[in-house]
């Protein structure tokens, strides 16, 4: 745990981003890319209240998502509570409950990221029926920040063997995220 919140430390500095973020005015979602990325709305969706996409030029299966959610329960909770429940054993351990059935995750930490407390996870797919034989060849990079007006879920993904030299600009994506 101490791997990864203490690489995202270190990269917390790293890289400038471009100038104007592309902005959700409906929810207030904002995402500033990394070089050489670009980010694009997507539709809302039943599950997003808003949604981007963020990628390479060409890119296609792999990149980041990021889409917000509103939850009504954190309405109740101020910033600081928020935090504390993240920070908490309790609620690493529900983040990772969360991906279990789907993926092995290898690393988890809690990150600051302004006033919010990020839950982080690295993960690769579990051998599924369901699953294509290419995805377990994907490394994926969950960020999870939760506010008192809903979640903010971001899922950057890429090939093993591409996912070191990645993970950087998939760090450059979660600190450019402005949640609502």
């Amino acid at each position: 745990m101490k791997h990864i919140a203490a690489a995202f430390a270190l990269c917390l500095t790293a890289g400038a981003t471009q100038a104007a973020p592309l902005r959700d005015n409906a929810t207030g979602l904002a995402v500033d890319p990394p070089p050489g990325y670009t980010v694009k709305a997507e539709a809302p969706d039943r599950q997003h209240a808003s949604s981007f996409s963020v990628k390479r030029a060409g890119e296609t299966a792999t990149g980041c998502q990021i889409g917000f959610t509103r939850v009504a329960g954190n309405a109740r909770r101020s910033q600081p509570e928020i935090n504390a429940m993240i920070g908490s054993a309790a609620g690493q351990e529900a983040g990772r409950a969360t991906l279990a059935s789907v993926y092995d995750v290898t690393e988890s930490a809690t990150v600051q990221l302004g006033d919010v407390s990020a839950l982080l996870f690295l993960a690769s797919f579990k051998r599924h029926p369901k699953l294509p034989p290419e995805a377990l060849n994907i490394r994926t990079l969950f960020a999870i920040l939760e506010t008192p007006r809903g979640r903010t879920s971001i899922v950057c993904a890429a090939q093993k063997g591409e996912f070191a030299s990645r993970r950087p600009e998939f760090e450059a994506v979660v600190r450019g995220t402005t949640p609502p």
